[in-house]
């Protein structure tokens, strides 16, 4: 089957924070900072246990954020050359700009 001409187009709003959030769980790379995030969210619900599910549901809304932070936080402490360059791009997000190609059908 041939593949058409690639086209440009804008990801934004929703679909880009869902992008975001499945590359940020399946990356392997990522695993550290989801347990420093899961640790860091038990450790501020001191009055009571929290539960798996309401971590992951915590996560789910919030990581791509505090991921965020606390990478742009290091940088400014131990300075950019302290992390991997592919942590420093995941934690900034995918681009708007993207390409997608329209499978051509005979």
């Amino acid at each position: 089957m041939p593949i058409g001409k690639p086209r440009s187009y804008v990801i934004r709003g929703l679909a880009k924070v869902q992008a975001h959030r499945y590359v940020l769980f399946n990356c392997s790379d990522v695993n550290p900072y989801l347990r420093a995030h899961a640790e860091e969210i038990t450790a501020k619900h001191t009055g009571h246990q929290v539960s798996h599910r309401e971590v992951e549901k915590i996560q789910n809304e919030k990581f791509h954020l505090w991921f965020r932070g606390h990478i742009m936080r290091i940088e400014g402490a131990d300075g950019i050359h302290s992390l991997k360059d592919g942590i420093r791009w995941l934690a900034r997000g995918p681009v708007e700009a993207a390409k997608r190609t329209v499978r051509l059908w005979s």
